[in-house]
């Protein structure tokens, strides 16, 4: 009888052990809504006629052809990388990372904004030579602030002394 108790009583804490690690799982899971005003500027003004795309995981998610500014909103994984790519004809594709890690205790299908500007005059815009290939900017989860913004280390390591991109605020 001690032997079978002791081995309920195992049993017991090695499932509760299981279902706490599962719970941990479920909530890193969901998505997020992050509504973006990526603006691309040209020589200091803002451009149209440019397309975006996401990519996550190599695939692509999403895209559109921008005749006009507006926002548009994402749903995206939490806790997850996603690459944003601009293109203009005639000029050098510009890059951003998306990563949507928030902290556990954020209810899922949060909503978020960020805003940002991004120059694509490639001589008003100069990366480190060895940089030219990465993204442009980081945008990421803040704790301190609540918000998604850019990573202004990561900015200020690729660029030479040049401003961050001008966050704009969501219209």
């Amino acid at each position: 009888m001690k032997n079978l108790f002791c081995f309920g009583f195992a049993l017991m804490f090695i499932c509760s052990g299981f279902l706490k690690a599962q719970k941990t799982v479920e909530s890193d899971t969901g998505s997020i809504v992050l509504e973006i005003n990526g603006v691309l500027v040209l020589n200091g003004k803002e451009t149209t006629e440019y397309s975006y795309c996401l990519h996550h995981n190599g695939k692509k998610m999403d895209s559109a052809f921008v005749k006009k500014m507006k926002a548009f909103t994402l749903d995206l994984k939490r806790n997850d990388m996603y690459t944003m790519s601009y293109h203009k004809d005639g000029y050098p594709d510009k890059f951003i990372m998306i990563d949507t890690k928030v902290p556990k205790n954020k209810a899922a299908e949060e909503s978020y904004e960020v805003g940002y500007e991004i120059e694509i005059n490639p001589d008003l815009c100069k990366h480190k030579e060895e940089f030219k290939d990465h993204p442009v900017a980081i945008v990421k989860y803040f704790k301190n602030k609540d918000e998604f913004d850019f990573s202004t280390k990561y900015h200020e390591a690729i660029h030479h002394k040049e401003k961050k991109p001008k966050k704009v605020e969501v219209k």
